[in-house]
């Protein structure tokens, strides 16, 4: 299976799960990393934010979110 694949899998049973639970920042910030590897930064920018926003010490999603937006700026 191929990895752009994979990582379509991933997206839509993240999506599925947010949409189930959409307060769950795991699934934000995981669905944003999948969204990033495929080249949809401000997508993943907003799934970072909202898991912020639900978890404001989420450790691991300030640091991929102030990657993304570093690479962005450039």
């Amino acid at each position: 299976m191929r990895v752009s694949s994979r990582l379509d899998e991933a997206a839509l049973h993240l999506s599925e799960a947010l949409r189930l639970r959409p307060e769950f920042p795991l699934a934000h910030y995981n669905l944003a990393c999948v969204l990033a590897d495929q080249g949809h930064q401000e997508e993943a920018i907003i799934h970072l934010n909202q898991a912020l926003a639900q978890k404001p010490d989420y450790g691991e999603a300030k640091e991929k979110l102030e990657s993304l937006a570093a690479k962005l700026q450039k």
